[in-house]
């Protein structure tokens, strides 16, 4: 899954864009991905981070990537979780 991400994020031009798989942000809905553009983050369900990247045109770059996920990804979770927030 990882790698076609990364394909992906060098066809839309954002190579600076990380992207790791978290299992521990919120255990009870699985793993997540993490999408990092510089200090913002955000954990949204793999695949609909692929789907997402897919529809993107090529050379679109990070700020493309931000205002999709921004606009288009649900659910998506937003920073850190605060402490005891899902308790």
């Amino acid at each position: 899954m990882l790698d076609r991400v990364y394909e992906e994020l060098q066809r839309v031009g954002a190579e600076n864009i990380r992207v790791s798989m978290d299992d521990e942000f919120d255990p009870t809905v699985g793993a997540l991905l993490k999408v990092q553009i510089g200090n913002a983050y955000w954990h949204l369900f793999p695949e609909t981070f692929q789907q997402l990247i897919d529809k993107l045109a090529d050379d679109a770059g990070s700020d493309a990537v931000h205002r999709a996920i921004e606009s288009t990804a649900q659910p998506v979770w937003h920073g850190p979780e605060p402490e005891q927030a899902r308790e």
